[in-house]
């Protein structure tokens, strides 16, 4: 079982930091910080917008507005394709969901609030 007080790496997001002496290490990706420094930060949530400025939340539904080919793969997602009960993340592509029965991470630009 994973300790909870060691907290995923604020680069990469990846739960498998551990703890050295006064520092936290994240293998996957190499970054290094301060474990003292990690419970005095105060994280601000970022707010995601979708493609016309409309903040979206957790559990939100939302429409593609344009076909997107799926890298490395021959999907296709049509433009007007239905995705329920969203998850919002702090990274680049920063909708969590499952479409087509596929969990993926998308890019709120390419999406309409329902």
């Amino acid at each position: 079982m994973r300790n909870n007080m060691i907290p995923a790496c604020p680069i990469c997001y990846i739960n498998n930091t551990y703890h050295d002496s006064d520092n936290f290490i994240c293998p996957d990706c190499s970054h290094e910080w301060s474990a003292s420094t990690q419970s005095t930060e105060i994280k601000e949530k970022k707010i995601h917008k979708d493609a016309h400025g409309n903040i979206l939340n957790d559990g939100d539904t939302v429409y593609f507005i344009k076909n997107l080919e799926v890298k490395a793969s021959s999907l296709l997602i049509k433009g007007g394709t239905k995705i329920k009960n969203i998850g919002l993340v702090d990274r680049n592509h920063a909708i969590d969901c499952k479409v087509d029965g596929q969990s993926m991470l998308l890019k709120s630009e390419f999406m309409k609030k329902a």
